[in-house]
């Protein structure tokens, strides 16, 4: 084979591996929040069963700030029912500033609606 034929090969090769790399990092991005890193409102459901509400961050290990518990708790007018409490992190025995998801253990996330439960409640607090 010739030099030209081996450049051209060298340059397929290097266009496949940075459009599947782009198209790797892409993906990652759109499942943990914004793209660039940006951190954006979302909500996680961890295969322990928790449910977390945040500032969803990707990266290497995507991460929580200002992110809540969601609670399940008895309604005080109604007790057959049932209403929805957001522990903040910070208030938590463990406390954490910032919580690192382990992405095994995430069963699906995506971005809170702000027509939801948990954005009403969010808002109340002044937080959104």
């Amino acid at each position: 084979m010739s030099k030209r034929a081996y450049g051209i090969v060298l340059v397929l090769v290097v266009v496949i591996l940075a459009a599947g790399a782009l198209y790797w990092k892409l993906r990652v991005a759109e499942q943990w929040g914004k793209r660039g890193g940006e951190a954006t409102w979302s909500v996680v459901y961890l295969s322990s069963g928790e449910i977390y509400v945040g500032k969803l961050t990707s990266g290497k290990r995507p991460q929580f700030d200002q992110g809540y518990l969601v609670m399940k708790v008895a309604n005080e007018k109604d007790p057959k029912s049932s209403d929805i409490r957001l522990q903040p992190l910070s208030e938590t025995v463990w406390a954490p500033t910032t919580l690192y998801l382990n992405p095994d253990h995430v069963l699906f996330s995506g971005p809170l609606d702000p027509k939801s439960t948990a954005a009403q409640r969010l808002q109340e607090k002044g937080v959104l």
